[in-house]
């Protein structure tokens, strides 16, 4: 058999060991991504446990480090706390406060390179001397206890050291919102006056 006529054969090894190869890259892409996906997962995981573990034991310092210097902070009351050092001043008098027993409740989180997110539940009880009864507050003999509920979003992003660190943390109080609805309650759509 001359070389014109093994042309097309060759041709057409050398095609399918392009789509075998071209296939197998693509497997492996796919598997290397997948393995990716669930070495953030666990260290968004860890950083989130660690954050919760600060808290709650309300050393400063540690709970600091689990935010980058750019960081930025939108709590509930809507007012933008920006940088490390306001990001600083504002748990330094949360952690003081009368917070107890926070807990975490992940429901989605994804990454894109360095970057991730993870969105939750939020729960925790507060205690004060001072009263301020609510739905779902009970009497105690030290004061008023009451349990809260939201909702939270983190942006965290992987520094040049490969740790991940919080840059955007958002989170909402259902007490708060509680109290606001059962003194301005939600008006009902308007129907359009064809349809009345």
């Amino acid at each position: 058999m001359t070389l014109a006529r093994r042309a097309p054969i060759l041709t057409a090894l050398l095609v399918l060991l392009m789509i075998t190869l071209a296939e197998w890259q693509k497997q492996n892409s796919v598997e290397a991504s997948t393995a990716r996906q669930a070495s953030v997962a666990s260290d968004v995981a860890s950083l989130r446990d660690a954050w919760v573990k600060h808290w709650n034991a309300k050393p400063l310092v540690p709970l600091l480090e689990t935010y980058a210097a750019d960081a930025v902070l939108l709590p509930p009351s809507g007012i933008l706390v920006s940088g490390h050092d306001a990001v600083a001043k504002y748990w330094k008098q949360a952690i003081q406060g009368d917070v107890r027993t926070l807990s975490l409740q992940p429901v989605s989180g994804d990454s894109s390179g360095d970057f991730a997110y993870e969105s939750g539940h939020l729960t925790y009880v507060v205690t004060s001397s001072t009263g301020g009864k609510t739905g779902n507050s009970v009497e105690t003999r030290t004061g008023t206890m009451s349990h809260v509920n939201g909702s939270y979003l983190v942006v965290l992003r992987r520094g040049a050291d490969g740790k991940w660190r919080i840059v955007q943390h958002a989170f909402t109080e259902a007490l708060l919102k509680n109290m606001v609805e059962e003194k301005h309650p939600t008006p009902k759509p308007m129907m359009p006056p064809e349809k009345r």
